[in-house]
């Protein structure tokens, strides 16, 4: 369609459930999509999005919120780049790396091809009706084989946008006084020659599904009038393609109607593949937008998060319930068309961002049935050591007393090394996991550190044994919940959970300071501290704004309680507040030890962030500052810096994929495939490797499509991720 006119905490994020009838983790053919053409060219005019405050890649943020599926539209010779070829092409590439399915929606246009326009590109205005045929049929067929060559082949190709009046007018053109014999030939013969153009590209296993997409979801009468000329006209395609907008006057009584009937009157799959609902009348930017007042709204759903989640709850409930099974997906129309700098959006109130790239609550509406989404945030800061990338946190546990068990997303959490749960690194001391839980069920759950280990301790938070399954904390899992904050704690005293490593304040960002002294290389420079030694911070005052000043006046960093009577730990830090007017200004600064003097070396550069947030050195004078880097620079013994487990590719795969992988030292390696029962299905390497990159390739010719998970093991490193078999 043409819309013309903080503190990171830990904290466990349940979403409602809404009444889907099956189970997303099976059925791999439902598609809960989003439209994201505008995504690029958002993310060019600085739009930035983030859930729960964390900024992260749109695509990955809908991902983990359900969304398997993207579509994208393509012009034929767009004004500017945004929805060409090539940009296409980059944006399918990275939706297929995100592991997401992808739906090409073709305008056969240079610009916006609808209910009201399907002009034809420029340079195809004056071919005659036969030649045009031949070039639908040879620019489709180049598009999917440039597409197969970049390894981004999507999953389904619609001929057309919107084209229940036809297209490329007036060639193409039905309906009204185009409804004659002949029009309708021309019209068919040209989305023949586009389904061809798709054929004549697939190979064994690789199908592409075709669709039609109309705009009248709501419209029975008008639906089967189009449909009924267009298979007369013998034109052979796979899925029905519907618009539905409430403005458009129809409800979703009269969608429902109109999808049950046409589902059994032609024994195709439905999917609506455009669909949207405003949470606000409100306008953010200059730019005038589509739905302005309480006329265009649907009775019964109020312009609200809540209403928009109603919304959308109850459409993908029509769609599930579609006789023989064949509604097959939902498809928010411009999430992502948030307001910009320099570009307007006639869409910034039907979005799933807020105006500044906030996931709204409405996206839970995508949560399957009987499955609640958690999110783990960890601040790990009280660990009387810097972390990094590469260091390892797990959740263990139990769900209603039971361990092992397999989870909804084919995850398994246990009491032991068996626990799947891994938490990722985020930045600083931040790590976070995701995974899924059945509803109404009790997580009992600690954390366990490598690093702990290390550390002389047996790994786990502290009041907890490795074989104690019920620690002092479960969550019952019952609908939206908010743990309290808790920082990891390996070492010293037990924290309660309420225990933060500072105050937050609504006006000030906190930064905390924090140097790891005591290395083999800071003991060579002169840079541990004695008992007389006092080190602090001086820098930039910002023309007398901010808390730094190069006069005598600094930051004390002050020695740790929990570091003071152990044997080679020599942590100390401090929490200094800048004023929010300071995000995003780079800050000037230097440590100064008495008596000591000055740090050698230039002078350090930062800038304040958005949120509270850990700066961390591992010794006095390295230089720049390291952000949760666990080993000094001379430690680093190769060219790749850390362990690391990548994504396979391809994936989605058929039936051959590689595995590759980073050793930053020799070490024993085994890299084993599991299926979702957590079952070991094959063990694909098991022996001493040297440092470098390594890779190694798993056939699944013989087994059933489905989500797997491959595991790399190491002797101080262990990642798991999932891959997904597609026959």
């Amino acid at each position: 369609m043409n819309f013309k006119i903080v503190l990171i905490t830990l904290s466990v994020l349940i979403l409602n459930a809404s009444s889907f009838s099956k189970d997303f983790f099976e059925d791999t053919s439902w598609i809960a999509g989003m439209d994201v053409s505008y995504l690029n060219q958002m993310e060019d005019h600085g739009a930035v999005y983030n859930d729960m405050g964390i900024e992260k890649d749109a695509l990955q943020i809908l991902k983990d919120h359900w969304i398997n599926t993207v579509r994208l539209r393509l012009w034929y010779s767009p004004s500017d780049k945004y929805c060409g070829l090539e940009e296409t092409i980059n944006m399918a590439k990275r939706i297929k790396t995100a592991g997401l399915k992808f739906i090409l929606d073709i305008h056969y246009s240079d610009t916006w091809a609808d209910i009201v326009n399907q002009p034809k590109p420029a340079s195809w205005e004056n071919l005659s009706s036969e030649t045009l045929k031949d070039s639908v049929y040879s620019y489709t067929k180049r598009v999917i084989q440039v597409l197969k060559n970049e390894n981004a082949l999507p999953d389904i190709v619609q001929i057309g946008n919107e084209i229940a009046h036809g297209m490329l007018w007036n060639d193409g053109r039905v309906g009204d006084a185009f409804h004659t014999p002949q029009q309708w030939l021309q019209f068919s013969d040209l989305i023949k020659a586009g389904i061809q153009g798709v054929r004549d590209n697939e190979e064994p296993g690789q199908e592409i599904k075709t669709m039609i997409h109309i705009h009248c979801g709501g419209d029975n009468g008008f639906s089967t009038w189009f449909f009924d000329n267009l298979i007369a006209n013998g034109v052979d395609f796979d899925i029905i393609g519907l618009s539905f907008y409430t403005f458009w006057g129809h409800t979703l009584q009269h969608l429902q109607t109109n999808i049950n009937s046409l589902a059994l009157q032609y024994q195709k799959d439905i999917v609506v593949v455009e669909t949207a609902y405003p949470w606000s009348l409100n306008n953010f930017d200059y730019f005038p937008n589509s739905i302005t007042d309480t006329t265009q709204l649907q009775t019964g759903y109020e312009a609200s998060v809540e209403g928009q989640k109603k919304f959308l709850q109850d459409i993908i409930s029509i769609v599930r319930n579609v006789p023989d099974n064949r509604g097959k997906g939902v498809i928010y129309y411009s999430p992502e068309y948030i307001p910009s700098s320099g570009m307007g959006s006639s869409c910034d109130n039907t979005t799933l961002f807020n105006p500044t790239g906030g996931l709204l609550e409405s996206i839970d509406a995508f949560n399957p049935d009987g499955v609640n989404r958690i999110s783990l945030n960890l601040n790990s800061a009280s660990i009387p050591d810097t972390l990094g990338a590469n260091s390892f946190f797990e959740v263990r546990g139990s769900v209603d007393d039971t361990a092992p068990v397999t989870l909804p997303d084919a995850q398994i959490l246990d009491w032991s090394e068996n626990s799947t749960i891994e938490l990722e690194h985020v930045r600083g001391d931040y790590f976070t996991t995701t995974f899924y839980a059945p509803y109404q069920s009790q997580i009992h759950f600690k954390f366990w550190s490598k690093e702990m280990v290390e550390l002389e301790t047996n790994g786990w938070e502290v009041g907890v044994t490795g074989t104690n399954q019920n620690g002092d904390m479960f969550l019952t899992v019952s609908g939206d919940t908010t743990l309290p904050l808790h920082f990891f704690n390996g070492l010293g005293e037990q924290k309660p959970y309420e225990w933060i490593m500072w105050l937050p304040k609504n006006d000030k960002i906190a930064v905390w300071f924090r140097v790891y002294m005591y290395t083999e290389d800071a003991v060579v420079k002169g840079y541990v501290l004695g008992e007389g030694n006092i080190i602090g911070i001086r820098g930039d005052p910002r023309s007398g704004v901010g808390p730094l000043s190069w006069g005598t006046s600094e930051v004390l960093l002050h020695r740790e309680v929990n570091d003071q009577n152990k044997v080679g730990y020599h942590l100390f830090s401090a929490v200094v507040y800048f004023p929010k007017s300071l995000i995003g200004d780079t800050q000037k600064y230097k440590f100064f030890i008495e008596p000591n003097g000055w740090e050698n070396g230039e002078d350090r550069f930062f800038k304040v962030p958005a949120s509270d947030s850990t700066l961390h050195w591992v010794y006095y004078s390295n230089s720049p500052p390291f952000q949760g880097q666990v080993k000094a620079e001379n430690e680093l013994s190769t060219s790749i810096k850390e362990f690391s487990l990548l994504q396979n590719y391809p994936n989605p795969f058929n039936p051959m994929t590689t595995i590759t992988f980073e050793l930053p030292e020799r070490s024993n390696v085994a890299v084993i495939i599991f299926n979702q029962l957590g079952e070991k299905v094959e063990v694909l390497m098991d022996r001493e490797l040297e440092a470098g990159i390594h890779s190694a390739k798993w056939d699944a010719g013989n087994l059933v499509s489905g989500l797997y998970f491959y595991k790399l093991r190491t002797e101080k490193f262990t990642s798991v991720k999932k891959l997904l078999l597609m026959k």
